[in-house]
């Protein structure tokens, strides 16, 4: 483990090599390393940068998903598209103002993936058949047995904290 003085050292993992989301971004500044860019941006909040290994420029990128949904800019890019690792726990619990999109994932391991890569989930729940739904943005309350009796679990998204 990599420690610079008492923080832990930012994990960063390479997502499209030669990409610019179109997402507004900022500048910020230059950066001798993808790890100082991957540290400025979390410093500033941020979790998704592109950096230019050759001029060493770092730029944040506010993007909701490593998936870029503003889409990619067109142009072949010197920059390469990173995110910021953050540590994800699941707790049961309940999740207020929720609502699930169409997708299903067969696996708890799946549902945690799939959420953990989107800043607007909330969590997933579990039905009682097996299947499993991340928790977005809606109208309804989320725990076991709410809002029916086919919710067998639900567990929320909390970031761990790092001393």
């Amino acid at each position: 483990m990599h420690l610079k003085g008492s923080k832990q050292a930012v994990t960063y993992t390479l997502r499209k090599i030669g990409a610019e989301c179109r997402s507004s971004g900022k500048d910020m500044g230059h950066k001798d390393t993808v790890q100082l860019c991957a540290e400025a941006v979390e410093d500033d909040g941020g979790q998704f940068f592109v950096f230019d290994s050759e001029a060493k420029k770092c730029k944040r990128e506010n993007t909701e998903s490593a998936s870029c949904t503003e889409r990619w800019k067109k142009k072949s890019s010197q920059y390469d598209f990173y995110e910021i690792e953050k540590a994800t726990k699941y707790v049961e619990g309940t999740i207020r103002d929720a609502e699930y999109p169409a997708t299903t994932y067969a696996t708890e391991a799946q549902a945690q993936d799939a959420c953990k890569w989107q800043r607007t989930c909330k969590g997933y729940w579990q039905r009682v058949s097996g299947e499993y739904r991340i928790l977005k943005a809606g109208s309804r309350t989320w725990s076991k047995g709410v809002p029916n009796h086919t919710v067998k679990s639900v567990k929320f998204k909390q970031a761990k904290q790092i001393p």
